[in-house]
C-alpha cells in the first residue's frame, strides 16, 4: 500500500525522518524511565539530605544523564538524521535567547557530537593517533549549556568524535553560544512526562529528550539553592 492511500489528500504525509524521530523520542520517554526520574527527584526534594549532600547527588545525576546522552547520539549519527536528532537536545527558545558567543574549552564537559560519515571518522581517528588533536588548527563550533557542562557540536564533528574515542578531548577549543538558565527570563517547567513547558503546563517545544529536560529541572534547583532558596522543590516545576 502506498502512503497516499492511507491519508486524506489534505493531510501531510509524514516523512521517514519524522517517523523515526518520533519513535526514538517515544522509546526514551517510557514508563520505566519516567518512574526512575521521579525516584531521583524524590531524593532531592526530601528532608533526609543536607543541601551539600543534595548538591553532590544532583551533580552526579546531571553528569550521568549528560554522559548517557552523549553516547546515545554519537552512534546514531546517520547522515540523513543528524539535524533532526540534534533537535531533541536543543533548548527552548527563551533559554536560547540568553546566548553569549564565547570561546571555551572542552575540559570537564560532556560533548554531544554526530560523526555522520564513517569513512571520515576512521580517517579522523587515524589523524588523532598520529598527531593528536590540534586544537589551534581546528576550533570547533558548539553550543555550551552552562549549568549542565554540556556541549552540542556542530562542525569538525569527526575529529571531535575521534578525540573523544581516543580520550584526548580535554583540550578541544569551541567557539559558539553559551546558554545559561540562570539569566533566562523564566525558570524551566516541564510536563509530567518531561516535555519543556510553560508555567501553565503547555508544551513549548514539540520534540525533546526527556533526559535533557530532567537535567534542566535539576539545574533549576541548583540555581535556587545558589540564590538562597534552600526549600526549592523540583516537583513544583512539573506541571
Amino acid at each position: 500500500m502506498k502512503w497516499g492511500a492511507i491519508f486524506n489528500k489534505s493531510e501531510k504525509i509524514p516523512s521517514i525522518k519524522e517517523n523515526r524521530l518520533v519513535k526514538i523520542e517515544a522509546l526514551l520517554r517510557n514508563d520505566t524511565w519516567i518512574s526512575d526520574a521521579y525516584n531521583c527527584i524524590s531524593v532531592l526534594d526530601s528532608n533526609l539530605y543536607s543541601p551539600p549532600e543534595k548538591a553532590r547527588y544532583r551533580d552526579f545525576l546531571i553528569s550521568a544523564l549528560s554522559e548517557e546522552m552523549a553516547g546515545f547520539y554519537t552512534y546514531r549519527a546517520y547522515s540523513e538524521d543528524g539535524s533532526s536528532l540534534l533537535s531533541l537536545v536543543e533548548m527552548p527558545l527563551f533559554i536560547a535567547k540568553t546566548a553569549i558567543r564565547e570561546t571555551f574549552t572542552s575540559e570537564s564537559k560532556h560533548i554531544i557530537v554526530l560523526p555522520d560519515m564513517p569513512k571520515r571518522l576512521v580517517q579522523a581517528i587515524q589523524d588523532i593517533d598520529e598527531k593528536g588533536y590540534l586544537s589551534e588548527e581546528e576550533i570547533a563550533t558548539g553550543t555550551l549549556y552552562k549549568e549542565l557542562n554540556l556541549v552540542i557540536t556542530y562542525n569538525h564533528r569527526h575529529h571531535v568524535a575521534a578525540a573523544i574515542s581516543r580520550e584526548c578531548s580535554d583540550n578541544i577549543l569551541f567557539h559558539g553560544p553559551v546558554l545559561s538558565q540562570e539569566i533566562a527570563a523564566s525558570p524551566i517547567y516541564a510536563t509530567s512526562d518531561f516535555h519543556f513547558a510553560d508555567k501553565e503546563g503547555n508544551i513549548i517545544k514539540e520534540n525533546s529528550d526527556p533526559r535533557l529536560v530532567l537535567c534542566c529541572l535539576l539545574a533549576e534547583q541548583a540555581i535556587a539553592f545558589k540564590s538562597g532558596n534552600m526549600n526549592h522543590q523540583i516537583k513544583n516545576s512539573i506541571i
